[in-house]
This record gives structure tokens, sequence and C-alpha cells, in this order.
């Protein structure tokens, strides 16, 4: 079955970069960002230890055609290392085919694989997500978006199981410029429910609040820092904290033009 998902997903990816090529008005190298996470389980339980991450995303390929704004293969990898027993796994990881986003606001996933160790899931496919703005301020200060993501994952022991879900987001961002074109500030929260056919339903929330600075003149490369909490309720059946603090920063760019 994996290897007809590899087939799917490389079948995917061929067709779209093409039509994308097809239909290109402007092709381009893409963005790239790195971090550093300090994670703290706020809520005790067997599983939960505090942790070092190293987090790196990268989109190697964007195309602008008349219609929508094309990223090709968008990828992010997040390691972790344990504090108390230096343990170290693949914590995260998500790669998608395409994310195509249109009138330059809704941004549409076509067929996502991913890991997600924070909530359990060793290994899933998200076959569609979307995310339509509701609300948008002229400059982009308040933006407020629900989504919607379809799709199959398989929850590690001791639930041990593969299911399909659909999961319900609405997410809010709120931005202020201290420093014209140069320091920002903002907050995020987002809550989200997934409808899970085994074990895994539940509400999740999450809480950000972040400073933000650019580092060129061109505008093409920023620095932030960053602190949140977040919880979900489906982690008390894999035996995981249901809620965590981090603190972060991390420096992200464009490498296109």
């Amino acid at each position: 079955m994996v290897r007809s998902w590899k087939v799917i997903a490389a079948s995917v990816l061929v067709v779209s970069t093409f039509a994308g090529l097809a239909l290109a008005d402007d092709i381009q190298a893409g963005k790239f960002g790195a971090d550093a996470i300090f994670v703290h389980p706020l809520v005790a339980s067997p599983n939960g230890t505090d942790s070092f991450r190293a987090d790196v995303s990268i989109t190697p390929i964007q195309i602008d055609t008349s219609f929508a704004k094309l990223e090709v293969l968008p990828m992010e990898a997040q390691a972790s290392v344990s504090i108390g027993s230096g343990q170290m796994e693949l914590a995260r990881f998500r790669a998608e085919a395409l994310r195509a986003i249109f009138s330059r606001a809704i941004p549409v996933d076509v067929l996502a694989a991913y890991r997600n160790l924070d909530n359990g899931v060793d290994f899933g496919v998200d076959f569609l997500g979307v995310k339509v703005p509701i609300k948008i301020t002229p400059g982009g200060e308040i933006i407020v978006q629900p989504g919607l993501e379809l799709g199959v994952q398989h929850v590690v022991a001791p639930v041990d199981q593969t299911s399909f879900r659909a999961s319900f987001s609405l997410e809010a961002r709120a931005a202020t410029q201290l420093v014209q074109g140069w320091l920002s500030t903002g907050i995020m929260g987002k809550v989200r429910y997934n409808a899970d056919s085994g074990k895994m339903s539940g509400f999740e929330e999450e809480g950000m609040g972040y400073l933000s600075l650019l580092l060129d003149k061109d505008h093409r490369i920023y620095a932030r820092v960053y602190a949140g909490i977040d919880h979900s309720q489906a982690r008390e059946e894999v035996g995981l904290p249901t809620v965590d603090v981090y603190t972060g920063l991390g420096i992200f760019g464009n490498f296109g033009k």
C-alpha cells in the first residue's frame, strides 16, 4: 500500500508540475526556513519530556500562473532530541505534491504525506486541504481563515490503528508594525476539531505570539522569535502530554527573485 501511495504522489507531482510549467508566467526558486525550538510538556505524562527541536522547511520551486501561484513539493522536517534520555527522532515531517494559492489568499494542498509524533501519528496522507479567508483587513493585519483537511492516518500504540479523518479548523492572526517595513509583532490562535473514524477524535487548540525582524533591504529574509502553547484531547489515548508550551527562534527567506 505504501508503494501505491508513492506511485500516486509521484504521478500527481509530475502532472501538476508539467501543467504549471505549461501555464507559467514566471518560474523561480522558492523559500526556506530554519528554527531552533524548546518544547516543555505542561501536563505530566509517562511519555512526556522536555526536548530541543531543529526544524527545516523548504519550497524548491514557485510557479506564477494566470490563475494561481503554485508551490511544488513544499517540505518540512523537525528532528527532536529528548533532554532527559538523549533520544533523537524525526518528530514531524510533511511533504506535499503541490500547493496552489488562488487569489494570493486561498491555499489548496494536494496529496500531502506527513508524520506527527507529538500527536501520536506515525504516518498519514491528506488527500486535500483548503483554507478560505473570510476576513482580511486592507494591510493584511487581521486574517480569519476556516479550513478543512481530508485523509487517512496511522496512530502508534497503544491505539495502533489506521483511520479516516476530517479536520475542521478556524485560524485567526493579527499583526502590527512596530517599525514600518522592518519590525512587527503579532498573535495567532487556532481551534481544530478532528473527526476520526477510530479513537483520535477531539479538539486541538493553539495560541502563539511572535516578534519578526526583516534582515535585508529587499525584504526577502527575516528572523522571528516566538512562544506559544497547544492542547490536544486525543493525545491522552496514546499516553502523550495533552498540553505543551514552546519557544523558538528562526530565520526565513526567499531565495528566488
